[in-house]
C-alpha cells in the first residue's frame, strides 16, 4: 500500500507486476477483486500457448464431438454476425428472436449471449427492448481492456537467450516495457528458422498503437531495440500488430474489475433478462468472479450457462436475483484466494504473454 514508484526502473517493475497482468494501471484496478489473485490453479504450462496446431485446435475438437468431423451440421452457423436480439415477447411466453446482419432469424425460449463487455458497451448488438438500467449499469461499470502482443521478425537473432527482456523508458511509463524472446528454448520446434521477439502494449498505449500503421509501429519498436542493443542491429523484416479494440467482434481483449465495481454489479452483469420460461442468459470470461480475463473463466461460465439452460428446459429454472439499486457498500470481504488456491480443475490459461517458467 505504501509503494509509490518514482523512477523509470520502478515504473517498469510495477508495470511487470500489475499492468502486464490486468492490462490496466494499478490506479484503475480494484484492490479487493484483482490484486493478489494470481491464476495459479491452471498450471504454468498453460500460460503461453505454443501448440503448433494453433489455439483453436482445442475448440475445433470439442465442436467436432457435437457437430461432426467436418463441422457441417446445419445447427452450426459460422461467419454469421448477430445484429438484433428481440426478447420483447418474453413476458407473454413467446420466444426470443435473433436476427443476423444477412437477414437470417432464429428463435428459441433461451438464448446465451457471450458477447464481450466491449461489444456490449459499444452497442454493436441491438437489444429489443433495451436492456434494463441495472444491466446497463453493470455493463458500463466493468472495464474492457486492450492487451496487444506485437510480434517482430528479424533475419537474425541479435538478442540473448533470456526469455524476458525489460526496457525502462526514461520519460514514459509503460512504453514497450516487457519483451519476450520467442526463440527461447521450448517455444518453437527444433529447426525453426524464424527469429521473433514479442513486446506487449496495454490499455491507452495499445489503443494508440492501433491507430498507427504497421510501418509506424515497426519503426518505433526498432528504435527501442537500438536503445537496448545498439545501433548495429538489423531492421525488422515483418511485424504483426493486433487491433482488438477496432474489431467489432471483440472491442478489446478481456475484462478487468475496476475500482468502484462491487459484487452486486458483478451479479447483475451475469444475471439473465426475461420472464417466465423465456430468458436471455449472459456468459463469458467477464462473468467469472474468480477468473475474469482468462479462457478458463470463459470455459467455466459457458458450462454454467449451459447447465442453467438445461435446467430451465427441464422445468427447473434457477431463481434469479438482481439488484435494481446497487448498494455502494455492498462489497464483501475478499480473502485473496480466488486465483491462487489450487482447488479448481486445471485448464487453459492464455490471457497474457505468459509468465511461463517464471518461478
Amino acid at each position: 500500500m505504501d509503494w509509490i514508484p518514482t523512477s523509470p526502473l520502478q515504473w517498469a517493475y510495477e508495470y511487470y507486476n500489475v499492468d502486464w497482468l490486468f492490462a490496466q494501471t494499478p490506479s484503475e484496478s480494484s484492490f479487493a477483486n484483482a490484486f493478489g489473485q494470481e491464476a495459479g490453479n491452471a498450471g504454468d504450462e498453460d500460460n503461453f500457448v505454443i501448440d503448433q496446431r494453433g489455439y483453436k485446435y482445442i475448440f475445433v475438437q470439442e465442436a467436432r464431438e457435437i457437430f461432426g468431423q467436418n463441422l457441417e451440421d446445419p445447427r452450426l452457423h459460422l461467419s454469421t454476425t448477430v445484429k438484433t436480439i428481440d426478447y420483447s415477447a418474453a413476458e407473454s411466453g413467446g420466444d426470443i428472436v435473433v436476427t443476423t446482419t444477412d437477414g437470417q432469424t432464429f428463435s428459441a425460449p433461451h438464448v446465451i449471449s457471450t458477447f464481450s463487455v466491449g461489444v456490449l458497451q459499444n452497442q454493436d448488438v441491438n437489444f429489443v427492448p433495451k436492456l434494463p438500467d441495472w444491466k446497463k449499469e453493470a455493463i458500463f461499470t466493468f472495464a474492457m481492456t486492450t492487451y496487444q502482443k506485437i510480434f517482430i521478425m528479424f533475419d537474425e537473432q541479435f538478442w540473448g537467450p533470456e526469455q524476458y527482456m525489460m526496457y525502462a523508458d526514461p520519460d514514459q511509463r509503460g512504453r514497450y516495457t516487457v519483451w519476450q524472446n520467442i526463440n527461447a528454448p521450448g517455444f518453437f520446434p527444433q529447426g525453426t528458422t524464424a527469429n521473433l521477439v514479442m513486446v506487449t502494449a496495454i490499455d491507452d498505449f495499445a489503443r494508440r498503437n492501433e491507430k498507427l500503421t504497421d510501418d509506424e509501429v515497426k519503426e518505433e519498436v526498432y528504435q527501442i531495440l537500438k536503445e537496448m542493443y545498439g545501433n548495429d542491429i538489423p531492421k525488422p523484416t515483418d511485424i504483426l500488430v493486433p487491433r482488438w479494440t477496432l474489431d467489432p467482434l471483440y472491442r478489446g481483449t478481456y475484462s478487468n474489475w475496476p475500482i468502484g465495481a462491487t459484487d452486486q454489479h458483478h451479479d447483475n452483469l451475469g444475471a439473465p433478462v426475461g420472464s417466465g420460461n423465456t430468458w436471455l442468459h449472459f456468459s463469458g470470461e467477464a462473468m467469472s468472479a474468480e477468473l475474469f480475463g482468462y479462457v478458463q473463466g470463459a470455459w467455466d461460465e459457458g458450462l454454467n450457462a449451459a447447465t442453467t439452460v438445461a435446467a430451465c428446459l427441464g422445468g427447473k429454472c434457477p431463481t434469479v436475483d438482481v439488484f435494481e439499486a446497487v448498494t455502494t457498500c455492498a462489497q464483501t470481504a475478499t480473502e485473496f484466494t480466488r486465483r491462487d488456491v489450487g482447488t479448481k480443475r486445471k485448464g487453459m490459461l492464455a490471457r497474457r504473454g505468459g509468465r511461463r517458467n517464471r518461478k
